[in-house]
């Protein structure tokens, strides 16, 4: 089990003073979120965003079932068993949707869904850091 001050080394006084949601922006006790699986910190979406989050990805998953056997992300290219382990993940092809409308758009790799992830799946910071790139 890991130690709670563990869990802090970066900002301590979240155990006395809560922390904000990532998804619903309310300031909660850090009692109202989980550990991130297998980390050593607090999920940054709350218990509550984080069990309608996996409702989404699950009604999605019995419509959309998992990704085609011959599938490549359609980012990076790579098929299943090249992303195999790649990225953390054992899984392969993880489902991607609209965080806004929860609409399903396809299988990507885990290391193509986290960087769009860290854009905010925003198409306007892509297009700034491809300039950034560019330039």
């Amino acid at each position: 089990m890991i130690e709670q001050n563990e869990l802090f080394e970066r900002n301590p006084e979240e155990l006395d003073n809560g922390r904000v949601c990532s998804k619903c922006g309310v300031k909660k006790p850090i009692s109202n979120f989980t550990y991130s699986s297998g980390a050593k910190y607090y999920r940054p979406e709350c218990k509550q965003c984080t069990n309608e989050i996996r409702k989404v990805r699950e009604e999605l998953r019995k419509i959309h079932g998992n990704a085609p056997e011959d599938h490549h992300c359609p980012i990076c290219n790579l098929t299943g068993s090249q992303i195999e382990h790649r990225g953390g993940r054992s899984a392969g092809f993880v489902l991607d949707h609209c965080h806004e409308t929860g609409a399903f758009r396809g299988w990507l790799c885990q290391t193509c869904n986290r960087g769009l992830g860290s854009f905010g799946d925003s198409a306007e910071r892509l297009r700034k850091a491809i300039d950034y790139l560019a330039g």
